[in-house]
């Protein structure tokens, strides 16, 4: 997943929970996202060239984005400049964003799917979607909020909100993906549960774009095998 921090000279390292909405008020989200679209498919192309090959990498795209009737072309110019395949670009929405303007959202997510692009529905569980929108829009993945998991080793209610959420994603052919994981006794959890793709510390901090090839070469191979321990 692609992560902006915003590097100011005075302040330092910025989060995205600082600046963002400031520039949802200001209308420079879409500017922001982007160029953050651009600058995530030269990285894969820097990778590509280089033999590296991730799958796919993720983008959270804000709600004014989806809204717009010219977002679907906007993003599949940017793709086809940069020859980068939809396929591997997954778009990020969030519950909220995607019940504000329903309507203009599902036809920009129908389109979007159809041009081959994944569509993940991230922070799942602190929205309001009902599951008639889960079924009705086309939605690849959803990516169950960290808020669930962090006490899942000692809470059976977070325990069983998430087993839940991961059948009902079977029963509808969608992926799931927990985030926030932090050690190998909620991944294993997790993965007794259903959910064998996680996100979080266990398996690294944030990195910077130029650290990711060295942890990908040297460092996956050292990460624990959830599934043989649980044998």
């Amino acid at each position: 997943e692609a992560l902006v921090r915003w590097n100011n000279p005075n302040r330092g390292q910025v989060f995205p929970d600082q600046f963002i909405p400031l520039a949802e008020q200001n209308g420079l989200i879409r500017q922001l996202d982007t160029a953050v679209l651009k600058k995530v498919c030269q990285q894969i192309k820097h990778w590509q060239d280089k033999g590296f090959d991730f799958g796919h990498v993720a983008i959270n795209i804000s709600a004014l984005n989806f809204q717009q009737m010219e977002f679907c072309q906007s993003i599949k110019q940017i793709t086809s400049e940069l020859n980068i395949a939809p396929h591997c670009i997954e778009l990020e929405i969030t519950e909220s964003a995607m019940m504000s303007d329903p309507d203009q959202t599902h036809q920009n997510l129908v389109e979007l799917r159809n041009l081959g692009f994944t569509i993940a529905l991230d922070d799942f569980g602190t929205g309001h979607s009902s599951l008639g929108h889960l079924k009705n829009f086309p939605i690849d993945r959803i990516k169950i909020d960290k808020s669930f998991i962090k006490d899942i080793e000692t809470s059976e209610q977070d325990k069983n909100i998430v087993s839940v959420i991961i059948q009902l994603a079977k029963f509808l052919g969608i992926q799931v993906v927990s985030e926030g994981v932090e050690n190998e006794h909620q991944a294993y959890i997790l993965h007794v549960l259903g959910c064998n793709n996680i996100q979080g510390f266990m398996i690294s901090k944030a990195l910077p774009a130029s650290e990711i090839e060295n942890f990908v070469t040297n460092k996956i191979a050292s990460l624990p095998d959830i599934a043989a321990n649980t044998k």
